[in-house]
């Protein structure tokens, strides 16, 4: 069970009512000392050239410089105030194209052949063992490349380096997928051509 006492009660009540009863003194005495201060009656009014010179009032403020440079009108195009300018107007007409230049060669170069592509190193290793036909519809090749043996049907992809174009009872072409250098192996029942 929660017991109250009413003097701690009321003692603090009374502290903190205390307190709030300074803070506004102090409030109020800055306040009255601040308007009694000469900064204060400065703001409070417009100074013209015909009462007190800047100098008088403060030595660091030249009201005549202010008012000189007030006169002169400044005309910009930028405006601190105005955030958004619109852009500059574009014609409706396209722009001119550029001039064309005839350059003339003297000496043309003359076209060299494309070499025809090579054999890759590792294509030179495949051979043919055998063809296997089931029904005439399927047609299985037995190719190896001298580490495996892979059996490949058309447009199977094997050793991740090739893929079968054409296979028949007869030959099979393969197509290195690097350069697409194709070698067609020829099976001839045990020679290989």
């Amino acid at each position: 069970m929660v017991q109250f006492n009413i003097k701690e009660i009321i003692n603090n009540k009374l502290q903190l009512i205390k307190l709030l009863i300074i803070v506004l003194a102090v409030i109020i005495l800055i306040s009255v000392l601040y308007k009694s201060s000469p900064r204060s009656k400065l703001g409070s009014f417009k100074i013209t050239s015909s009462q007190k010179s800047s100098s008088e009032i403060d030595p660091y403020f030249n009201i005549d410089i202010l008012e000189k440079i007030e006169a002169k009108s400044i005309n910009s195009k930028r405006d601190l105030f105005r955030f958004y300018q619109e852009p500059p107007k574009v014609s409706d007409q396209p722009p001119p194209p550029p001039p064309v230049q005839v350059v003339e060669e003297k000496n043309p170069v003359e076209q060299i052949p494309k070499e025809e592509i090579q054999e890759p190193p590792s294509m030179m290793n495949l051979k043919l063992f055998g063809i296997l036909s089931r029904d005439g519809k399927q047609i299985f090749a037995f190719i190896s490349d001298g580490n495996e043996i892979y059996v490949v049907t058309k447009d199977n992809i094997f050793a991740n380096q090739y893929k079968v174009v054409y296979i028949d009872e007869e030959k099979i072409e393969i197509m290195a997928l690097k350069n697409n250098y194709k070698k067609t192996l020829i099976y001839t029942g045990g020679k290989q051509t």
